[in-house]
């Protein structure tokens, strides 16, 4: 961002509190214990909580306030730097439900050489449909990230163009 004579407004605020709650997560799937579960719910409720923020700095981009006038470029670089915070939230869930959970048997495959190819796909978008979660509670928290990952979509292709 420091190459960008962004004004620092909200939206910019918001981005950057939703980004080290990524960077948080992050950390704390890097270098947690698969058996210490009490991480697991603390890093859902941040998931959720992020969620919430990534909603609302969408839909700030959809509409725009008057002010401040935004220029192309800082619509773009935007619309950049939350499609990346999206799909950085995407590997985190992912990566979150993948330990098994004391209260279900087992999670999502352990992660492996295959991992880097999952993620590749989604980065490149061209994944459509994510691995079934195994309980009920995990496909609510992760179906608000299904539907960023097709708005990311859409407005990758509409930046492109």
């Amino acid at each position: 961002m420091a190459n960008h004579n962004l004004v620092i407004d909200a939206w910019i605020k918001e981005a950057e509190e939703a980004l080290k709650l990524v960077e948080g997560l992050e950390n704390t799937i890097k270098n947690r214990n698969p058996e210490h579960f009490s991480l697991r719910s603390t890093a859902k409720s941040k998931l959720l909580e992020l969620g919430v923020k990534l909603d609302r700095l969408e839909s700030l981009l959809h509409n725009p306030p008057s002010k401040p006038n935004l220029t192309d470029e800082e619509l773009k670089f935007r619309w950049k730097m939350l499609s990346d915070i999206q799909l950085r939230t995407r590997e985190v869930a992912l990566s979150l439900y993948a330990f098994p959970s004391p209260n279900r048997s087992g999670g999502l495959p352990a992660a492996d050489a295959d991992a880097k190819e999952n993620s590749t796909a989604i980065k490149s978008c061209c994944q459509d449909q994510m691995k079934v979660p195994s309980s009920e509670e995990d496909s609510e928290l992760l179906e608000p990230l299904v539907m960023m990952q097709h708005k990311a979509i859409h407005s990758l292709v509409l930046i492109d163009q």
